[in-house]
C-alpha cells in the first residue's frame, strides 16, 4: 500500500502550529510606560502597563516601595536615579522589563502653613506659621478682607465665620498656593469641636468616650496609607493632608472645616456597633445641636448613623428613634433642636452603625446658645480609652 507522505507533513505541521501559538498566548511579555517624561520630586507619576499575556504584574520602584496591581502610581520622593522593575507572569513564566527613571529637583515652591487650631473665638489672635519651601515671596488672605505679605503673620479675627485662609508662596519658577478654612466662632457658641487640636490618626482624642461593640477591624483605602489602618475600634482622626500619597484634593475627602475629621471606618466583620460620647454638658436655654456627616462612598454598603443624648441612663432620641440615618456622599448638616432638655446633664452620643460600606466622616460638632450664655469650654486633654490595631491590610476602593 502506498503511503501518502503529504498527510502526515500538513499533521505534523498543523501541530506544530497550534502548539506554538498556545506556547506565544502563555509566555508573557512584560512592557510600561511612563505618564511623564520629565519627572520631579514628590510628582505622582502614573505608570502604564502594556504588557501582554500577563495575568499577575509586581513593580519595584527602586526606592523600597512596591506594588502588585497592574497599573499603578508613585511618587519619588528624593531626587535621584531609580532603577523601575516590572515583572508580568503568566503560570509558571515569566518575563522583567526595566528602566532608570531620573527624578528631578522640584525647582517650584511649596506652601505650607500651619496654625495651632481652626478653631477660635471672635477677637482671639491666630499666629499663622509659615512653612513653605523654596519660596521667597508671600501673600496672606485671611478671609476677612485683610492680606499680608509677612512670612508668619499673626491675625486678629474680630468677626464670626467660616474664613478661607489662603497663602501663595512664589519664587521666579512660579507659585504655590495652601488654603485652610478657620472657623471664628461668635459668643453664642457654647460647644464646639472640629477634631483639629488632636494628633493625626489617633484612636484616642479629647474627653470622647469611644465604644467598639462590634469588636471587629476595619476596612482600609486601596487610594492611600495613613498610621493605624484597619484598626480596631470606633473612631479615628483622619487628616487627609497627611496620608501617604495626601487625599485632600479628592472630594471624597476633602473635610467641612479645617484639615481634619472624626472617621468611622467599616468594619470587616459585621455591620459597625461603634459610639463616639461627649463629655457631659450643662444644657442652658433654646440651645441647638449641628453637626457634619458625609458618607465616603455610595458604591457599597450604607453609612447609617443616630444622634441620642444620655440623661444618666436614660436615652433620649434626637434622630429617629431605631431608623438610623443614611448620610449622601456630600457634606450635609444636621440640626437638632435641644430646647426640651433645658437644665439636663447630658452627653451627645453618636452611633454608627453602617453595613459593608467604607468610611463615614463627623465634623463641626456645635452646640450654640442664642443668648451669648457659655456653659462649657472643653480643653480636650483627657484621652479614653485606646484600641489596639490589627496587624494586615484590607483595603477597599
Amino acid at each position: 500500500m502506498k503511503i501518502n507522505h503529504s498527510i502526515y507533513i500538513i499533521v505534523f505541521s498543523l501541530f506544530l502550529l497550534h502548539g506554538c501559538e498556545k506556547d506565544e498566548k502563555n509566555t508573557p511579555e512584560a512592557c510600561f510606560d511612563l505618564s511623564a517624561l520629565d519627572i520631579y520630586e514628590n510628582q505622582l507619576v502614573q505608570f502604564i502597563n502594556c504588557s501582554k499575556n500577563a495575568i499577575a504584574s509586581w513593580w519595584e520602584f527602586g526606592d523600597g516601595e512596591t506594588s502588585a496591581s497592574f497599573e499603578t502610581s508613585h511618587r519619588f520622593t528624593t531626587p535621584g536615579d531609580y532603577q523601575v522593575k516590572l515583572t508580568v507572569f503568566n503560570n509558571d513564566k515569566q518575563d522583567v522589563m526595566q528602566k532608570t527613571i531620573t527624578v528631578l529637583e522640584n525647582p517650584l515652591p511649596e506652601a505650607c502653613f500651619t496654625v495651632p487650631s481652626t478653631s477660635v473665638s471672635a477677637g482671639q489672635e491666630v499666629p499663622f506659621a509659615n512653612c513653605s519651601q523654596k519660596a521667597d515671596t508671600f501673600h496672606w488672605s485671611f478671609g476677612d478682607g485683610n492680606v499680608s505679605q509677612e512670612e508668619s503673620p499673626v491675625h486678629l479675627y474680630n468677626q464670626a465665620g467660616e474664613m478661607r485662609v489662603t497663602l501663595v508662596a512664589e519664587n521666579e519658577f512660579g507659585t504655590d498656593s495652601m488654603s485652610m478654612t478657620i472657623i471664628v466662632a461668635d459668643v453664642d457658641v457654647v460647644f464646639f469641636d472640629g477634631f483639629e487640636d488632636y494628633a493625626d490618626f489617633s484612636l484616642d482624642f479629647g474627653q470622647w468616650t469611644q465604644i467598639d461593640n462590634d469588636e471587629s477591624p476595619t476596612w482600609g483605602l486601596s487610594a492611600t496609607s495613613f498610621p493605624n489602618s484597619g484598626y480596631m475600634g470606633s473612631f479615628i482622626i483622619f487628616n487627609p493632608y497627611k496620608t501617604d500619597p495626601p487625599v485632600a484634593d479628592n472630594e471624597a475627602f476633602t473635610p467641612h472645616s479645617g484639615q481634619k475629621y472624626a472617621a468611622c471606618f467599616s468594619a470587616r466583620l459585621s455591620a459597625n456597633d461603634d459610639w463616639l460620647i461627649s463629655p457631659e454638658i450643662e444644657l442652658g436655654k433654646d440651645l441647638e445641636l449641628s453637626l457634619a456627616i458625609k458618607s465616603y462612598s455610595d458604591s457599597y454598603g450604607p453609612d447609617l448613623f443616630v444622634i441620642q443624648l444620655l440623661d444618666g441612663d436614660e436615652v433620649i432620641w434626637l434622630s429617629p428613634e431605631n431608623s438610623p440615618v443614611q448620610p449622601p456622599i456630600d457634606w450635609t448638616v444636621y440640626n437638632y433642636d435641644l430646647s426640651a432638655y433645658e437644665g439636663k446633664n447630658v452627653k451627645i452620643q453618636i452611633g454608627c452603625l453602617s453595613d459593608d460600606a467604607v468610611a463615614m466622616f463627623i465634623d463641626d460638632i456645635t452646640i450654640k446658645n442664642p443668648e451669648g450664655e457659655i456653659i462649657l469650654k472643653q480643653d480636650f486633654n483627657s484621652p479614653a480609652l485606646r484600641q489596639q490595631p490589627l496587624p494586615g491590610n484590607f483595603e477597599r476602593e
